[in-house]
């Protein structure tokens, strides 16, 4: 997947040693901190020099793609945030409760469709994980998948999960509102 960026630097045939240091720095000073700039060339030699003016000047790169021949850097102006949740690893749970949705979109990381077929996790699984996730200090349960809300058990599904751990959220493509919130009706009474 593409990284998108706010602005896009065709570096043409400059390099570090003759203009593209004014270039870069002419794109940043048009950008807030934390904007994405894309720097792209044919040459990629470019990438030891621009790595290298990312760490003195603590600008971030943070991703690098070669797209038709040419290569596409894309830098971070300022530095990453560092992060300001002391979280402990293992304090979150993501559970996939199905690969099936209905939609079909090409940027999905899990590759879910209509066309995939269900592998649901199923009430009694979800119920184990939840226990054993309390057992071990879990403090969240984040429910996704396909589109959880094809699920028929999805309302209990969240509910048990809702016993169990603190607030959740359920990330979908909220293309199913009647079916979703009807599913969601025992969710909502047993909170």
């Amino acid at each position: 997947m593409r990284t998108a960026a706010k602005l896009e630097l065709d570096a043409g045939t400059k390099t570090f040693a003759s203009g593209l240091l004014a270039d870069l720095i002419d794109a940043l000073r048009r950008s807030r901190k934390g904007d994405l700039v894309a720097l792209i060339s044919g040459d990629p030699s470019i990438g030891p020099d621009l790595e290298a003016w990312c760490r003195f000047t603590r600008n971030s790169l943070v991703d690098v793609a070669v797209e038709q021949g040419r290569t596409r850097w894309v830098v971070r102006y300022g530095e990453a945030p560092e992060s300001v949740e002391d979280r402990p690893v293992g304090s979150r749970l993501w559970l996939y409760t199905n690969f099936d949705c209905n939609l079909s979109c090409d940027y999905c990381c899990v590759r879910s469709s209509p066309k995939a077929p269900r592998r649901a996790l199923g009430i009694e699984r979800v119920r184990r994980i939840a226990v054993e996730a309390a057992e071990l200090s879990v403090g969240e349960i984040f429910v996704t998948g396909g589109e959880p809300f094809m699920l028929p058990d999805i309302g209990e599904i969240l509910a048990h999960a809702r016993r169990r751990r603190r607030p959740r959220s359920s990330p979908t493509a909220c293309c199913l509102p009647d079916v979703g919130s009807q599913r969601c009706a025992h969710c909502r009474a047993s909170a």
